[in-house]
């Protein structure tokens, strides 16, 4: 949690400036909830079969936290991967579940990135999100912003470091 605050402060810092809140005071989620995460990376096949053999604690795959992206008292779920299995290249594989009617539905699948921020700024009900990333062998920084379409979170545009997004 302290790596997610940290990541989290430093994009805010670099990227957003006052535009960004921090999930670190959001709750971790359950074990039931995380193994129900899990099944659903599974099941919509972000996390292969095989991952159950390289790390047998399906609950140490993710690492997921409760966040409240919209005000409709539904929960959402910040996933980060926390296993080889859940890993890209470099960076833990990000995602967003919603949990409504019982049933766990992915809302984004954000890639390989170095840590997500949440923005204050809403798209239609529901606040963006923020993907910070190195490219060009870490000497720049970056982010990717995300903004939900009515159904699930899509790329928005890209935000260079020290430049503020038309957000």
């Amino acid at each position: 949690m302290r790596k997610l605050f940290l990541i989290t402060f430093l994009g805010c810092l670099l990227f957003m400036g006052p535009v960004c809140y921090t999930t670190a005071a959001e709750k971790p989620a359950t074990r039931e909830e995380v193994l129900a995460i899990v099944d659903a990376l599974m099941k919509d096949g972000k996390v292969q079969g095989n991952c159950i053999d390289v790390q047998p604690n399906r609950d140490k795959i993710v690492k997921v936290t409760l966040v409240q992206l919209t005000e409709n008292k539904q929960d959402q779920f910040l996933v980060e991967g926390n296993a080889p299995c859940a890993f890209g290249a470099r960076d833990p594989m990000w995602y967003v579940y919603e949990k409504s009617a019982g049933k766990y539905r992915l809302i984004a699948d954000l890639g390989a990135t170095g840590g997500v921020d949440v923005s204050k700024n809403m798209t239609n009900g529901w606040r963006d999100l923020i993907c910070n990333y190195t490219y060009e062998v870490g000497t720049r920084l970056a982010a990717n912003v995300f903004k939900f379409d009515g159904t699930v979170y899509k790329y928005s545009h890209t935000v260079e470091k020290g430049k503020t997004p038309g957000l």
